[in-house]
């Protein structure tokens, strides 16, 4: 079931552990507290950006970067 959550992230630190949880080939690196998580369905949430999580830190920093020397 699909679903969405709207909040407010307040720090770099906050998103990319976000961006990390996210991501599928990150979330089969890691054991979860939830036991009830099947990993071999993993392989089927939908990613619409198709970028890695290492691709989405970098585009993130280049974008906060870009907006601290504007200001």
């Amino acid at each position: 079931m699909a679903s969405i959550d709207f909040k407010k992230i307040k720090s770099a630190g906050e998103l990319k552990a976000m961006l990390r949880h996210c991501d599928n080939d990150e979330r089969l690196k890691h054991e979860h507290s939830n036991e009830d998580i099947d990993k071999e369905k993993t392989h089927e949430n939908i990613n619409y950006t198709k970028l890695t999580y290492g691709q989405s830190c970098a585009r993130f920093d280049k974008r906060i970067e870009i907006l601290d020397c504007c200001c």
